[in-house]
């Protein structure tokens, strides 16, 4: 295999890992909102980090691009003998089985606000686990500021917004999923945030690195958000 062919390859296989990885998000998406969510949802969140998983496939697909392609170039040819092939199935197994974990886990991540509880899903309570307005007991809001964050996870202005539950359960609602025909989740989160604070509800609260909202989003969505950073 010539390098120009490798490197065509290459380039092609990219552009198609990324079309699987964003198919797979909706295809996820899609099934979560069948299965777990309501037609009367306030807000529906996909789990940080369980929403990252996504990228495990991308990695996973580009290591095996990249091994394929050293050996095509390197003219390696395989072994096969009983040692091999039993070597082979053990490690398709293995990828097997921990790909379906991630994708059960990714799919069964969600949290669903109503108009009067959450539901928390997930692999140990598939059926959902309740909990009232009252059994929120802190909430802790703010934006990402600049400084180093792992690959995938936050970024500088990333709007959070974390309310920890009786249990120790925390989940950030601004993890949402797709909202479809529904208001903007922000308009939504600012009329429970001003319910759960009226409640008595402890909150922390800044406006440091809130310019880095403004400079990423129109002014209806950020003034929104500080409402929600303003609001003790």
């Amino acid at each position: 295999m010539t390098i120009v062919k490798s490197i065509f390859i290459y380039l092609l296989a990219i552009v198609g890992i990324i079309f699987f990885t964003i198919g797979l998000f909706f295809l996820i998406g899609f099934t979560q909102e069948a299965i777990f969510v309501p037609d009367d949802y306030l807000l529906w969140i996909f789990k940080y980090p369980y929403s990252r998983f996504i990228f495990v496939y991308e990695f996973l697909l580009v290591f095996l691009l990249l091994y394929y392609l050293n050996k095509r170039l390197l003219n390696i040819k395989p072994k096969d003998n009983k040692s091999s092939r039993r070597k082979k199935k053990l490690v398709a197994s293995f990828l097997l089985i921990f790909l379906l974990t991630a994708t059960y886990t990714m799919i069964i991540s969600v949290a669903i606000v109503k108009d009067d509880r959450i539901i928390n899903y997930s692999p140990l309570h598939p059926m959902g686990k309740q909990y009232s307005f009252e059994e929120i007991i802190n909430i802790d809001t703010g934006v990402y500021g600049k400084k180093l964050y792992l690959p995938f996870t936050h970024s500088k202005g990333d709007f959070f917004y974390v309310i920890e539950l009786k249990d120790g359960t925390k989940l950030d609602l601004n993890e949402v999923g797709d909202p479809g025909d529904k208001e903007d989740y922000r308009f939504v989160l600012a009329e429970l945030d001003k319910r759960w604070v009226n409640m008595g509800i402890p909150k922390q609260t800044s406006l440091d690195n809130f310019h880095y909202v403004q400079k990423n989003l129109d002014s209806m969505y950020s003034n929104k958000i500080k409402e929600i950073l303003m609001n003790k």
